[in-house]
């Protein structure tokens, strides 16, 4: 394939809607609040009194009246994310989450309703026929019963929440985008963003590694203040809403919106951290390799190689692809299609959000895909990995009802780490040069070690730093420390 015009790089909402100031969207939200309130009038007080088959038609006018809000939801943050600085894409954040979160309120009778619905009647409706589309979403809605407050208390919690913990997360976001960093290079200081800084930690040349470590390290301390603060308050926002819905612990509501037992996780994370010697032989072998006796942090994500592979989106689309049609026609079209309607967003940007993400916003909508390419052998993986969400929320809404559509985070995983998975077994089997095949598996390596080590190594600290921040406000320095503790336990 050849990668079409440059445009071809950035996304295309127009599917969801021409542009930011488009009549189209004001005139979807004010037909949607105009639905909300005649569904509210026809509803009100009754959920409990409906028949399987009244409650069912129910649903999914709910349903339906949940994707249109998504359409709108969507476009405002798809837009916010490739430029945080806008004005206009912030202040339509603004309104579409005061919208949102009104309408929201307004409908929060039913979800309240279905809750309260005597135990007797509602083991009938479970049972109903024409219910059985809707039975897992209603006993995962009953399994947040004793965590839920009344109708005014839950609106109030909605509302505080806008400028609660979502301004605060997107204060971060911005503050993220908008972070410049100077690193030399080839004897030439160059202005970088936060991400193409981060890109050179797997640059053959060390030294530059360390310089690009140093100044992305440098860049958030000289915004510690801000950014403890942000973090403080985030903390102490989750330990409040914990406390008012009487969660047992910190960790409590996530794990009841990923269906997991304490236990199970428990029995994970203990068994990671016990396998923590396997990263650190690894890590000591690639020391050896690389002939290093003083191995840093910067060394980690270091190739074998000498020299750095460039590899350019074209090629990686192509990789990709390549990889996707070995496993699967069917897998192949449906990622074909991310790259034909322009549904991913692909060059670092000033202003750009940070990372990666793929957004599925329901059955009847497309899915997008974020990226921040830097010609790197990773991004390749990264790509594979978003475009296995992709194809995931593809399928999923083929099959899926609204309600069911979005996958608990186990699940979603599954299917992202499944696509990075058959890029490298594809690319193995067709790579001959032995240099290439190690710096292959040396990927999936450290691939998984971020997927399992690491990322039990970020629960640990938040799990630690909860307490903490329970006995008082943490000063950047403690922050710190709880995080080199973790992270001395890993590597």
């Amino acid at each position: 394939m050849v990668l079409a015009p440059e445009k071809s790089l950035r996304w295309d909402l127009s599917p969801l809607y021409p542009a930011i100031d488009s009549p189209a969207l004001a005139d979807d939200m004010q037909a949607i609040a105009r639905d909300a309130h005649a569904f509210a009038e026809a509803f009100r007080g009754r959920v409990a009194t409906l028949g399987p088959s009244e409650l069912r038609d129910a649903l999914r006018s709910l349903e339906a009246f949940n994707a249109r809000m998504m359409r709108v939801h969507g476009f405002a943050m798809l837009a916010f994310s490739t430029d945080t600085q806008s004005p206009q894409a912030k202040d339509l954040l603004d309104k579409t989450r005061n919208w949102g979160t009104d309408l929201h309120n307004l409908l929060r009778f039913f979800d309240l309703e279905i809750k309260a619905i005597p135990e007797a009647d509602f083991r009938r409706l479970m049972t109903a026929p024409e219910l059985e589309t809707y039975r897992y979403f209603l006993a995962r809605e009953r399994k947040f019963a004793p965590h839920t407050l009344t109708e005014p208390e839950e609106r109030l919690m909605a509302l505080k929440s806008i400028t609660g913990d979502a301004a605060w997360s997107q204060l971060y976001e911005e503050i993220s985008a908008l972070i410049r960093v100077t690193v030399e290079v080839d004897g030439e200081p160059k202005e970088l963003t936060l991400e193409e800084a981060r890109a050179m930690a797997t640059h053959p040349d060390r030294a530059l590694r360390e310089r690009a470590r140093t100044a992305v390290m440098a860049a958030f301390a000289e915004r510690s203040h801000v950014l403890t603060f942000i973090f403080n308050t985030l903390y102490q926002d989750h330990a409040q809403g914990v406390a008012l819905r009487h969660y047992p612990s910190a960790i409590a509501p996530t794990l009841l919106g990923d269906d997991l037992d304490p236990q199970v996780i428990d029995a994970l994370m203990t068994a990671v951290e016990a396998a923590y010697p396997l990263a650190q032989r690894y890590f000591t072998l690639k020391a050896k390799a690389l002939g290093l006796s003083d191995f840093a942090s910067f060394d980690t994500l270091a190739p074998y190689a000498k020299a750095e592979r460039a590899v350019s989106f074209a090629e990686g689309r192509e990789l990709v692809m390549a990889a996707f049609e070995s496993f699967s026609p069917e897998f192949a079209r449906i990622a074909g299609g991310f790259f034909e309607q322009r549904r991913i967003d692909v060059p670092p940007e000033p202003g750009k959000r940070g990372g990666a993400f793929c957004a599925g916003l329901g059955p009847l909508l497309p899915t997008y895909v974020m990226l921040n390419w830097t010609d790197r052998l990773d991004d390749v993986s990264t790509l594979a990995h978003e475009l296995g969400h992709g194809i995931h929320f593809v399928l999923a809404g083929e099959a899926q009802s609204p309600f069911n559509y979005h996958p608990i985070t186990p699940l979603a995983e599954t299917a992202s780490t499944f696509g990075e998975i058959v890029l490298t077994n594809h690319l193995l089997a067709q790579e001959k040069d032995a240099a290439v095949r190690l710096q292959l598996l040396a990927n999936r390596l450290e691939d998984a070690i971020g997927t399992i080590f690491r990322q039990v190594m970020y629960t640990r600290w938040e799990l630690n730093a909860h307490p903490r921040r329970a006995e008082g406000v943490v000063s950047a320095e403690e922050f710190s420390d709880l995080w080199m503790s973790e992270h001395r336990k890993l590597y």
